[in-house]
C-alpha cells in the first residue's frame, strides 16, 4: 500500500496547481510518501514500511551557531525511514528493526541555483551539490549548511507467562469447600534488548574577510545498548461455580447481619400480596434499611428491587476486594551509552579549497587536523577543536510487593558511572569521572531516598610526554597558544601575565634578547611534577581517599590507572566530595595508592609524590633547617639541601618567613604582604631543588579559606633546557 500526501502553503495565494519549478521562494511545502507491505508467512499485521519526506521552507531562521550572521534561508530535507516488526515462535519472541537516513541542505536568499537543481531536477544530484566553485564563489557573509543524519535500531523482546490453578487446602474446617476458593498463580518472565546506533555530520560554510572561508565541521556518533529483565508472580482468586455460590451466600449473610432478620423471611414478607406499607414501618428492619434506601417514597415491589440491588452491590464489592491483584515483582535494567563528538572550526583560504575538497564534502577531519598539528596550515586559521568521548552506564535493581492493589513495599538500588574524555588539537586531555550510587524505598506511606555522587576531574594532561622531544621554542609556542613566535612576542608575553619563577623581573628582558635565539632550538625535558588545582591540598587528599574508600573494587583501579598516566605529564587534578574527614589518614591512603597501583616505570614519580605528601604544615617552632630535620624531612630534599649551601641558607630564610606567614594567618593581618615576600624568595630558588613543590602544596593548604591568599597560590611547571649550561625555568 502506498500513501502519498502533499501539503503546500504559500503567502501568495493558492498555488496547489503549480509545478514544482514554479513554486515561489516564499512558499513552504512538504511531500510525504509511505509504502508498507505485509510479509507473507508471518502473523497478520507484520509489515515492512519505507517512507520519505521532502520538505522546503524558507520561513525559518538559521540557528545561532558559531557566530554566523543570522539570515533567513531555504532548506530541503530528504528523508528515508523504514521499520519492520516480526512476531516469532507463537508470539513469544518479537523482533523490530528501525532505520533512517536524512539530508538537510540550507542556503540563504536570493534564490539559489543549487537548491533549484535539487528540487526541480533530480534528487540524485543532491549529494554532489558542494563542488569547489560553490564554496569559492559563495557570496560574502552568506551561509551554506549540509547535514546528514543516519540511524538504525534493533529491538528484541521475549515474554512468557503461564497460569497455574491451585485449590486452597486447610479451609474445610471453616465450613468452606476447598473447591470453592481456587488461586490462579501467574508467573511471567520478560526480556528486552535494544541496540541502537546513530551518527550525524554537519558542515557550515561562510565567506569571511580576505576571501577566506569560515568552516565548521561536526560529527557525532552514538551507540546505545539497553537490557531489561523482569520476573513477576501474580495471585488472583479464580472465578468458578462454587465461588459464585459462595459470594451469593456471603452477600445474603451480610444483608441479614445488617437488617437483623433472615433474608428468606424478609422476601416472603415482601411477596405477600395483602401486605400493607403501614405494616412495613412496624418491622425492626425497616428503619435500618431506611438508612440505606429512602423507603418512604417506594412501593413494596420497588422495595424488593432495591433489596436485590443492595445485595448485588455488596457482592460486587466483596468480589472486587477478593480479585484485587497481589503481585511480587523483581526487575533489572542495564543501560550503556557510548558517544563521540568532534568539532573543528577554522578558516581556509579559497585557493586551498581544492586541496581539501574531498575531505570537506565527506566530512573527514583527519587530513585537516594533521595539517594544523604540523603547521602546514597556519595557526591563525584555527579557531577551535574538540574531540570528546563519553561513556555512561546505569544499572538498577528493584523488588516490590503489591497486596490487593496496595503497594506494601518496594525497594530499588541504582548505580551510575559517567566518564568524559576530551582532547584538544595539541593532544592535551581532560578526564571527568562521576560515579553514583543510591537507593529508594517505600513501606506503606513511608518513603526514603538517598543518592551520592563522587566526582573526579583531571584537566590538561597529555597521555604521552608531550615535550620530551620538543624544543624550547616549540614549547613556548604551544604553551602560549601560538602567541610566542619571536623575541617581541616573548617580551610581551612575559610582561602580560606569565611569570617565570627563576627569572626576576629585571632579568626578563635580558633573557628574551640574549638567550631566546640560543634556547629556542634546544631540546627540553619536562620535570615530573604534581600540579594541584582546587580548594586546597589536604582537601584534595581527603576527597580522593573518600572516593577510594567508597568504591574500593571498581574506582580504585580507574583512579590508579588515570593517576599513573597523568602525574608524569603536567596534570591538574581536582577531586570533589562534600565530606570532611581526618586528613592524615587520607594522606596515607593516597600514598598507598601511588605505591601499589602505579606501574613500575613511574617509581620516581611515586617517590616524589610521597615525599611531598609527607611534608605537613610548618609550625612556628620550625624556623630553621635543624628544626625541619627533626620533623623527618624526606631524604630526597635533605640530600639536595646538604649539597647546595645557597639553597640551605634560603631554606632557613623561608622558615623565618613561614613563621611570619603563619602569624599573619592567625591574626589575619598583613597577609598579602608576607605572602608576597615568601613567594619572592621561592622564585630565587632553582626549581630543580623540588622542595619548592612541597611549599607550593602547603600554600594551597594555608590559602584555601582565604581568597586574598588563594589568588597568589603557586602553580608550577618545570622545564629543564639542555645546553652547555643547564637553565631551569619554573612557570609560577
Amino acid at each position: 500500500m502506498l500513501d502519498l500526501s502533499l501539503d503546500l502553503k504559500t503567502a501568495l495565494g493558492d498555488s496547489k496547481q503549480m509545478a514544482l519549478k514554479d513554486i515561489p521562494q516564499e512558499a513552504s511545502f512538504s511531500l510525504k510518501a509511505t509504502f508498507s507491505q505485509n510479509i507473507p508467512g508471518f502473523k497478520s499485521g507484520t509489515s515492512l514500511s519505507v517512507g520519505f519526506t521532502i520538505f522546503h521552507d524558507n520561513q525559518l531562521n538559521r540557528p545561532r551557531q558559531l557566530h554566523f550572521e543570522e539570515k533567513q534561508y531555504s532548506q530541503l530535507l530528504y528523508s528515508i525511514s523504514g521499520e519492520m516488526d516480526i512476531d516469532l515462535i507463537f508470539n513469544l519472541f518479537g523482533l523490530k528493526l528501525d532505520g533512517k537516513y536524512s539530508l538537510l541542505f540550507a542556503s540563504p536568499h536570493p534564490k539559489n541555483s543549487i537548491l533549484d537543481e535539487c528540487v526541480n531536477k533530480d534528487l540524485s544530484s543532491f549529494p554532489v551539490f558542494l563542488n569547489q566553485e560553490d564554496l569559492i564563489n559563495l557570496p560574502e557573509h552568506q551561509v551554506l549548511s549540509f547535514t546528514i543524519d543516519r540511524g538504525a535500531e534493533l529491538t528484541m523482546d521475549f515474554s512468557w507467562s503461564n497460569v497455574l490453578t491451585r485449590s486452597i487446602s486447610g479451609i474445610s474446617g471453616l465450613g468452606i469447600d476447598p473447591k470453592t476458593l481456587v488461586l490462579d498463580i501467574k508467573p511471567s518472565l520478560s526480556l528486552a534488548f535494544k541496540y541502537a546506533i546513530s551518527d550525524s555530520q554537519m558542515l557550515l560554510a561562510k565567506k569571511s574577510q580576505m576571501g577566506h572561508l569560515e568552516l565548521a565541521l561536526t560529527r557525532a556518533d552514538q551507540i546505545q545498548k539497553v537490557a531489561n529483565a523482569g520476573v513477576k508472580v501474580s495471585l488472583n482468586f479464580s472465578d468458578n461455580k462454587h465461588f459464585e455460590e459462595l459470594l451469593q451466600d456471603t452477600g445474603n449473610k451480610v444483608i441479614e447481619a445488617i437488617l437483623g432478620t433472615k433474608l428468606s423471611q424478609l422476601n416472603n414478607f415482601l411477596k405477600d400480596s395483602n401486605q400493607k406499607k403501614e405494616n412495613l414501618k412496624k418491622q425492626v428492619w425497616y428503619p435500618i434499611f431506611g438508612k440505606l434506601v429512602d423507603l418512604d417514597k417506594l412501593e413494596i415491589p420497588d422495595i424488593r428491587k432495591e433489596l436485590e440491588k443492595v445485595k448485588d452491590n455488596i457482592i460486587t464489592k466483596i468480589q472486587s476486594a477478593i480479585h484485587k491483584n497481589t503481585e511480587l515483582a523483581l526487575r533489572y535494567e542495564y543501560r550503556k551509552v557510548e558517544s563521540q563528538s568532534e568539532l573543528l572550526h577554522f578558516q581556509l583560504p579559497a585557493p586551498k579549497v581544492p586541496d581539501y575538497h574531498s575531505s570537506l564534502v565527506n566530512l573527514k577531519l583527519g587530513k585537516i587536523l594533521e595539517d594544523f598539528k604540523t603547521n602546514k596550515l597556519s595557526q591563525d586559521l584555527f579557531f577551535h577543536y574538540l574531540n570528546q568521548n563519553t561513556l555512561t552506564v546505569k544499572r538498577s535493581l528493584g523488588l516490590g510487593l503489591t497486596l490487593f492493589d496496595k503497594n506494601l513495599f518496594s525497594v530499588s538500588g541504582k548505580k551510575s558511572f559517567h566518564k568524559t574524555v576530551s582532547q584538544n588539537l595539541v593532544g592535551q586531555k581532560s578526564i571527568h569521572y562521576q560515579i553514583g550510587s543510591g537507593y529508594m524505598g517505600e513501606l506503606g506511606n513511608w518513603s526514603s531516598e538517598w543518592f551520592s555522587e563522587n566526582t573526579c576531574a583531571m584537566e590538561g594532561f597529555s597521555i604521552s610526554p608531550r615535550f620530551n622531544d620538543a624544543t624550547f621554542g616549540q614549547y613556548l609556542s604551544q604553551s602560549s597558544g601560538g602567541r610566542i613566535r619571536n623575541i617581541a612576542d616573548l617580551e610581551n608575553h612575559l610582561d602580560t601575565g606569565v611569570i617565570w619563577g627563576s627569572i626576576m623581573p629585571e632579568e626578563r628582558a635580558e633573557l628574551a634578547k640574549t638567550h631566546f635565539e640560543t634556547l629556542r632550538n634546544k631540546v627540553i625535558e619536562v620535570q615530573n611534577t604534581i600540579l594541584i588545582a582546587g580548594e586546597g591540598y589536604f582537601s584534595f587528599l581527603s576527597q580522593l581517599a573518600t572516593l577510594i574508600k567508597r568504591n574500593p573494587a571498581h574506582l580504585n583501579g580507574i583512579l590508579a590507572e588515570s593517576l599513573a598516566s597523568a602525574l608524569p605529564y603536567l596534570p591538574e587534578i581536582e577531586f570533589r566530595r562534600d565530606i570532611s574527614k581526618r586528613s592524615q589518614a587520607y594522606k596515607m591512603a593516597f600514598v598507598h595508592l601511588l605505591q601499589h597501583a602505579s606501574p613500575s616505570d613511574h617509581a620516581m614519580t611515586n617517590a616524589i609524590a610521597q615525599n611531598i605528601l609527607e611534608i605537613g604544615p610548618i609550625n612556628k617552632e620550625n624556623q630553621a633547617h635543624a628544626d625541619m630535620e627533626k620533623r623527618k624531612l624526606p631524604g630526597m630534599f635533605l640530600e639536595i639541601l646538604s649539597q647546595n649551601r645557597d639553597i640551605k641558607q634560603k631554606w632557613t630564610r623561608i622558615g623565618t618567613f613561614y613563621e611570619r606567614f603563619f602569624d599573619a594567618l592567625s591574626n589575619n593581618l598583613e597577609i598579602e604582604g608576607n605572602f608576597e615576600k615568601l613567594e619572592k624568595d621561592l622564585r630565587e630558588i632553582p626549581s630543580a631543588s623540588l622542595h619548592s613543590r612541597a611549599l607550593g602544596a602547603l600554600m594551597h593548604y594555608f590559602a584555601k579559606n582565604n581568597p586574598s591568599i588563594s589568588s597568589h597560590t603557586i602553580r608550577s611547571t618545570e622545564i629543564i633546557v639542555a645546553g652547555e649550561k643547564n637553565i631551569v625555568l619554573s612557570v609560577i
